[in-house]
């Protein structure tokens, strides 16, 4: 037990166990061997490889792939675990507080709200895991902020373009935020007549901007 125990806690292992219960305990109705059916979300009981080029396509093809493996039913219970799993834990890391219980708090209120609850009722799954992906996008835009890498760039590209496969109106507010991010980076780096600030800065965006169109030119 004491092994198991320091195993959790070492790299904050813990709050995956967390928010994985957390997760669990909120699906747990939903869990019977059967489908899930609301409003905007009319989920197939097989999937079939896709007939039309959207913004989706990469989940469709991923979706199909695992239904030879899986059922239809239980990729849908793994995509609404997943959903509230990376809001919660995404929340909780997105808080740089000594205070644990604020960053419990701030979790709680980003997964348990109107929103979220009004949306999940109307089975708008993709546009909650947008929602859910957005605090992870914060944060590795936050890092590559404070340094650059290119670990940390292909991450936020990555999360963008995630987002805008999940849900093209959070597509438009992620771009909207790098731009303003980086609008303000770039106005405080020449304040400081820092030149290779503004330069680093100016790059990243333009790369960002570039990278993004290119990857979801299939459907745009």
């Amino acid at each position: 037990m004491p092994s198991l125990l320091s195993f959790l806690k070492k790299n904050e292992r813990y709050l995956y166990l967390e928010y994985g219960v957390f997760s669990l305990l909120i699906i747990w109705p939903l869990l019977a061997k059967d489908y899930v059916f609301a409003m905007d979300m009319p989920w197939p009981d097989k999937f079939n490889w896709p007939t039309e080029i959207t913004n989706f396509l990469p989940f469709e093809i991923i979706f199909w792939l695992f239904n030879f493996i899986i059922p239809s039913w239980a990729i849908q219970k793994i995509l609404f675990f997943f959903i509230f799993f990376i809001a919660g834990l995404g929340a909780h890391k997105l808080v740089k507080t000594n205070h644990d219980w604020i960053k419990y708090f701030v979790a709680l209120l980003y997964v348990l709200n109107p929103y979220m609850y009004d949306r999940f009722l109307y089975g708008q799954v993709y546009l909650c895991l947008a929602y859910a992906l957005f605090p992870w996008l914060l944060m590795s835009l936050m890092s590559l902020y404070v340094k650059y890498s290119h670990q940390g760039f292909f991450e936020v590209l990555a999360l963008t373009t995630l987002i805008s496969f999940s849900a093209l109106p959070y597509s438009f507010i992620a771009m909207l935020v790098i731009l303003v991010f980086y609008f303000v980076a770039i106005a405080m780096a020449l304040l400081e007549r820092d030149k290779n600030k503004t330069y680093v800065y100016l790059k990243v965006v333009i790369a960002l901007i570039v990278g993004f169109l290119i990857i979801n030119s299939f459907w745009i």
